[in-house]
């Protein structure tokens, strides 16, 4: 078996107060040829814990190596590699004449969250890494319908505000990072998103059928913060009529939409943002569409 997909990717900044240039998401797609896989990484660089965090998201997106064996063999030493060469190509390069700046570079070093997803054209096998709030979803088709089949990583949390888990080139790893290979048998989607928008991704999915979040692939706790006061507050202000969202299928169909050009992205993550459904962020989302021939 084999595996046909298209997809879309696209990142903005924060529009209120940002230039694009100071984006501190990062997509990196990579494929070779007579390789059989294709690699999407997704990092979001944390700019209010430490410095240097866009650099170090694009960095470390780049950095995922294109065959998954690669990457599970040992993310120890994967991870090490990369901070390293992190700190010898970028850090080592910038100019840290001011003492008040040199001392918080290597005292609080930069953070990132790091997803990724590859993609077996060969086979009907997808490997997945998460690490952070930022999410990988794989939805597979069965029996006419789409149900969730792999989510990761914010449900690793207690709550959906909580502080994430975070990746920084300062700080080994204490245990080696997550990673998961799902076999498919029939159409998918996946999705990837960095925080905010994938918490309103999280609430979309509540809303069209609470059972889609349940265990055990989310926590109870986690559950149970998706009616909390701020998040029942979000849910209020989500407003499916203006998307045109009734079904999960509409849902794909609306992000499917607004991934498809940076310009239409925009003017969507504007409107949720003028609508309150979302919080004001930098933007990122990679949708594809596949199916197993």
């Amino acid at each position: 078996m084999g595996v046909e997909f298209k997809y879309n990717i696209v990142s903005i900044s924060n529009f209120l107060e940002k230039r694009e240039e100071e984006n501190e998401d990062f997509i990196d797609v990579q494929s070779a040829y007579n390789n059989p896989y294709t690699r999407f990484s997704l990092c979001d660089g944390a700019g209010g814990a430490g410095v240097f965090c866009r650099d170090w998201a694009m960095h470390l997106a780049k950095s995922v190596p294109l065959n998954p064996c690669n990457f599970d063999r040992n993310t120890k030493k994967w991870f090490y590699n990369a901070s390293k060469e992190f700190h010898d190509e970028v850090i080592e390069k910038k100019d840290l004449s001011d003492l008040i700046l040199n001392k918080k570079v290597y005292r609080d070093g930069s953070y990132s969250t790091l997803t990724a997803c590859w993609i077996d054209k060969m086979a009907n096998e997808l490997f997945f890494s998460s690490t952070g709030d930022s999410c990988v979803i794989l939805f597979e088709k069965d029996s006419e319908e789409f149900k969730l089949k792999y989510f990761a990583s914010m449900n690793d949390q207690d709550s959906m505000d909580e502080s994430p888990c975070l990746l920084n080139w300062l700080i080994d790893l204490d245990k080696e990072l997550p990673f998961h290979s799902i076999d498919v048998t029939n159409h998918f989607i996946i999705l990837m998103a960095s925080d905010s928008l994938a918490k309103w991704i999280i609430l979309c999915l509540a809303m069209i059928n609470q059972d889609l979040i349940a265990p055990p692939i989310f926590k109870d706790n986690f559950l149970l913060s998706i009616n909390n006061p701020k998040n029942m507050l979000r849910k209020e202000a989500v407003n499916f009529g203006s998307h045109n969202i009734k079904t999960l299928e509409d849902l794909f169909e609306y992000l499917k939409k607004v991934s498809s050009a940076k310009d239409i992205f925009t003017s969507a993550m504007q409107t949720l943002y003028s609508n309150q459904e979302i919080d004001i962020d930098d933007y990122s989302l990679i949708f594809i569409e596949g199916d197993v021939s």
